[in-house]
């Protein structure tokens, strides 16, 4: 693993060498940097996270959830590409991932804080990593070339924001249409905002309608948008990245019910049952969101269930099995596709937390460690871990100088922090 290495240093003697046996460049390994004569060693710990002074002026009940949907889930090298990216800011946690090869979907469900402090600029760390996950979606899959099962519009299908604890939908809006604005700008795509962030609170199942977003997928044809202006972005689309849609609202539980049939006119017709169920129960409110798809050797009704406090998982999973009944056909139990709002919060504070812990002790294993050079015996007198660039800021202190050095450290294969060599210098 090749690391880079920033150096200031502050000498009494500036004509002395500094690390005279091993000087160091920006490619040098952390093996060139410790001379073979000293005896430092080097060892692996956990990951990265934020310095304890900035935690202190971060609210981690104020949280925001990113949904990102991705027409890709075959293609391993995008994939990875598109995790590494999500996972370069140690300040935003990836809760979970879904990928479905049948469909060739993703998605990835993010979360992290954000600052609304009168008289500053509205903040989340969740702004700058979609953007580069949307770059590096991108830059790895061709809409084109794209084949699956699942509905689409673009590499970038959809990105749905939920405000999480304290937040406020408010907030989750002004993510939503940040990320639209940054996508349609940087990269020329069409973005159409829907749900909260919409001027008119615009469905998401209208605006995929008025678009062909449920045409079958053999033969797809872009849509007119002379017909339909996006709210960011150009009026011409790229066919390599299509269009995406950006929206906010209230938690949503996400729902799959399998039917052992292949029959897509039957499926079809069995998820607009329950769609005409719920607007019943709820006198025209709508409440469950549903699709029908073949799905492999059977079929899947895909439920979004919009306010599951009030129609739940059971309730569906009851009735589906009745109209399906009604067909001669097997349904099979059910399935969640992630984590329940609650949950979702508990692995972000948990993930956290454990970031904190480690980086605590990290910090406590080597402050007043002393190391061996060729110049000389040194002192480190501090260590803080740097959250923008995952790196260790030290403090070395020699007999005739002070050197300050940040060594910046990739992410493994993976992609992930939390499993990261992170190296650092210990005295044998």
């Amino acid at each position: 693993m090749k690391i880079v290495v920033i150096l200031a240093v502050f000498a009494t003697e500036p004509s002395r060498a500094l690390l005279s046996s091993s000087p160091i460049s920006a490619t040098d390994s952390v093996a060139n940097f410790c001379p073979s004569n000293s005896d430092v060693g080097l060892e692996s710990f956990g990951s990265i996270s934020v310095t304890e002074d900035k935690k202190k002026t971060i609210n981690q009940s104020v949280l925001l959830c990113c949904k990102v949907f991705i027409s890709e889930s075959r293609n391993l090298a995008a994939l990875d590409k598109i995790e590494q990216a999500a996972r370069l800011n140690p300040e935003t946690v990836i809760v979970s991932k879904f990928e479905d090869k049948v469909y060739n979907r993703v998605r990835f469900t993010l979360v992290s804080y954000v600052q609304n402090i009168t008289g500053s600029p509205i903040y989340s760390p969740l702004q700058q990593t979609v953007l580069a996950m949307v770059e590096a979606a991108f830059g790895a899959i061709n809409f084109e070339l794209h084949t699956g099962n699942y509905p689409r519009l673009g590499v970038v299908d959809d990105i749905l924001i939920h405000p999480l604890g304290q937040a406020s939908l408010n907030e989750a809006v002004w993510l939503a249409k940040a990320i639209a604005a940054d996508i349609g700008n940087q990269f020329q795509v069409p973005i159409f905002l829907y749900n909260e962030a919409h001027p008119t609170k615009k469905a998401l199942t209208t605006i995929r309608h008025e678009l062909g977003y449920y045409k079958p997928n053999t033969n797809r044809t872009m849509p007119d948008l002379r017909l339909h202006k996006p709210d960011e972005g150009p009026s011409e689309i790229s066919q390599a990245r299509g269009i995406a849609t950006i929206g906010a609202r209230p938690w949503v539980d996400l729902y799959n019910i399998p039917i052992l049939s292949t029959n897509d006119s039957v499926i079809k017709r069995i998820a607009k049952g329950v769609r005409e169920w719920d607007q019943e129960q709820g006198g025209g409110h709508r409440t469950v969101q549903t699709l029908g798809l073949v799905h492999g050797e059977d079929s899947e009704i895909l439920c979004m269930l919009l306010e599951p406090n009030k129609i739940g998982a059971d309730q569906i999973q009851n009735w589906v099995e009745m109209l399906a009944a009604e067909e001669g056909l097997i349904v099979q139990k059910g399935y969640y596709t992630d984590f329940s709002e609650e949950r979702t919060i508990e692995v972000y504070m948990n993930l956290t937390s454990a970031k904190i812990d480690q980086s605590k002790t990290i910090e406590q294993l080597v402050i007043s460690t002393k190391f061996q050079f060729s110049s000389g015996v040194a002192n480190l007198r501090t260590m803080t871990l740097d959250p923008k660039n995952g790196g260790l800021n030290m403090v070395l202190e020699f007999p005739t100088m002070v050197i300050r050095l940040t060594i910046l450290i990739p992410p493994n294969l993976e992609g992930n922090y939390m499993d990261s060599p992170l190296f650092f210098m210990k005295k044998n």
